[in-house]
């Protein structure tokens, strides 16, 4: 079943030459490259294991890149690596290993180190020596269909979640600062008619009118002055700064009270 899915995944990229693999693998050669088993039952513990021996091992753990794999039963296959491409080998790895279970794996390492990868009772291991120490394994140009696998997932990993997480924290931010100055101006721009009133009646002291001469209230005091049973209000006039009314009890009375009209004294 795992050689099966690692086939296929290797076959995604047949269409590429052999070459091209070897030749980009070997000219990034990565700093270590560890392939390995192990057993357990989650996914979790694998990772954690794996996890666990980046820690023990590599140095520049920004430059790392690791992964697991499942495989039959409780088995997980890790791949580490530090610096180079970063691209998987395990599936190539694990096709030569089944083809001949005797089989040593030699990869070539930045400062002439090499990595051996091999079977050690159904267990892959890896052995890094410098070349000097190689004891005739075979070698990636030695081996046909040598071919890099996909990326492999960062030690770190891509922050996507804290990244998602400050920008909508940003964008929040962003909104309610917008719908704050938005308050603040309509709050700093709106009128306030008795503030607006007071500033310009201040301002413009031959624009304004006392209450006393209003229409409606000089009505009122001439309606309360009227004599009970003595006519009615014949008019209620403001001129020459003085408000004037007059009270009729017939029609001739206003008839001559409009005769005489200028000359009525007022009463108020």
């Amino acid at each position: 079943m795992l050689l099966k899915l690692l086939r296929s995944k290797s076959a995604q990229g047949e269409t590429a030459m052999d070459g091209f693999d070897l030749h980009a693998f070997t000219d990034e050669a990565p700093m270590l490259c560890m392939l390995g088993s192990l057993v357990a039952t989650k996914k979790s513990d694998a990772l954690a294991y794996a996890r666990g021996q980046v820690e023990d091992l590599v140095t520049a753990k920004d430059a790392c890149h690791l992964q697991v794999v499942k495989g039959a039963e409780d088995r997980w296959y890790y791949e580490i690596h530090e610096g180079g491409l970063g691209r998987a080998l395990l599936p190539w790895a694990l096709d030569q290993l089944t083809r001949n279970p005797k089989a040593k794996l030699e990869l070539p390492l930045a400062g002439n180190r090499l990595a051996t990868v091999s079977t050690y009772e159904d267990e892959v291991v890896t052995v890094i020596s410098s070349r000097e120490d190689a004891h005739g394994g075979l070698s990636v140009q030695e081996l046909e269909g040598f071919q890099l696998g996909e990326m492999l997932p960062s030690f770190y990993g891509t922050a996507a979640m804290q990244r998602n997480m400050a920008v909508s924290a940003f964008c929040m931010s962003l909104v309610f600062l917008l719908v704050s100055g938005l308050f603040a101006f309509l709050k700093s721009n709106a009128i306030n008619p008795k503030e607006f009133t007071e500033a310009y009646s201040s301002a413009n002291p031959g624009n304004r009118t006392e209450m006393i001469n209003l229409p409606s209230f000089q009505l009122d005091i001439a309606a309360k002055s009227l004599s009970a049973g003595s006519g009615y209000l014949s008019y209620l006039k403001y001129a020459a700064g003085r408000w004037t009314w007059a009270q009729a009890s017939s029609e001739d009375d206003l008839k001559e009270l409009r005769a005489i009209e200028p000359d009525i004294e007022a009463k108020q």
